[in-house]
């Protein structure tokens, strides 16, 4: 009995997963550039990516290899000189405001009365014009369909003509794990993509890279979340180009209606549950498409993922 009320459990999910697609997902937009190289490094901001870039032969050998970036890598130094083929969003801060509009929120009456929320609101500011004042190379940024209506996503083919917008679709899909997959392929709907990588890993699946590098995900949250006097949750979020000595702990909080709304630690573990759940589906759907995943940021919690050295593949 118990089979089979899972088994109308899981038909039911399928069939809510495909009225939302007619509902959420664009068919236009299900088709992404494809791949033009067999490998991709995935190139996030986590701390040990530090050990990769003070090493000169590695980071010459990352230099010369199709790189897929995210969140504020093109406000460091590093965008310039290592000029990624793909960049990639996911969270909404970066299109709910405009670019603008970062280095004026007093003005709009955004609430971000603790500095350090207020530096990385400015901070995204800064990525935003990066990407369009300093890419001089082809470069495809992979922006979630429902931002298709913000007006930097718009204006940015006009303004610096080699940079191209490629939408995806981020309907949550549930139920009958080879129907989802099948969706998945047709551009259609995703897992849920809690972050930036997990977007990032969704993506170079159905770009057709046969194999995707993970760099820099260290996931190290759980060694840096604390609860504050003042009954808030801190997180000393690391990042490859922070000033360790200068860095401290920032509220963790999201904007919602043009107020900065605080997380607690309840949902700091559901949505990691979450998240590391998607990891699982991701390897799967990997193997099912034929691409091989593996983990070389060192160290990293991600468990999901074969691990192999940065040097074994630079040795290869």
């Amino acid at each position: 009995m118990e089979r089979l009320y899972q088994s109308a459990e899981r038909w039911l999910q399928t069939l809510i997963s495909i009225l939302k697609i007619l509902v959420q997902s664009s068919w236009r937009f299900r088709r992404l550039p494809l791949a033009n190289a067999d490998k991709c490094f995935l190139v996030m901001n986590g701390p040990s990516l530090n050990k990769i870039l003070n090493d000169a032969p590695s980071r010459d050998f990352l230099k010369r290899q199709t790189l897929w970036c995210a969140n504020h890598f093109a406000a460091s130094a590093l965008y310039g000189e290592f000029r990624p083929a793909h960049y990639i969003f996911m969270d909404p801060l970066f299109w709910e405001y405009s670019e603008e509009d970062f280095f004026r929120l007093e003005e709009l009456g955004v609430e971000a009365s603790h500095p350090e929320v207020k530096k990385a609101f400015q901070r995204c500011g800064e990525t935003l014009r990066a990407i369009r004042e300093q890419t001089d190379w082809p470069l495809v940024l992979y922006v979630p369909y429902r931002a298709k209506n913000a007006p930097y996503f718009q204006r940015i083919a006009g303004t610096n003509p080699n940079v191209s917008v490629a939408y995806y679709n981020t309907t949550k899909l549930e139920g009958i794990e080879v129907v989802c997959r099948s969706l998945f392929r047709q551009g259609l709907g995703s897992p849920s993509l809690a972050n930036v990588l997990a977007a990032a890993i969704f993506n170079g699946i159905n770009a057709g890279f046969r194999t995707l590098y993970l760099l820099g995900a260290d996931h190290n949250w759980v060694q840096n979340v604390h609860v504050g006097d003042d009954n808030l949750l801190y997180l000393r979020d690391e990042h490859y180009y922070d000033d360790r000595a200068k860095q401290t702990a920032r509220p963790v909080a999201a904007v919602v209606g043009g107020k900065i709304v605080y997380t607690g630690m309840l949902s700091i573990f559901e949505s990691h549950y979450r998240l590391f759940r998607t990891y699982q589906r991701l390897q799967a759907y990997a193997e099912w498409q034929g691409c091989k995943i593996y983990n070389l940021s060192d160290p990293s919690l991600i468990d999901t993922f074969p691990r192999q050295s940065f040097r074994e593949v630079m040795n290869a």
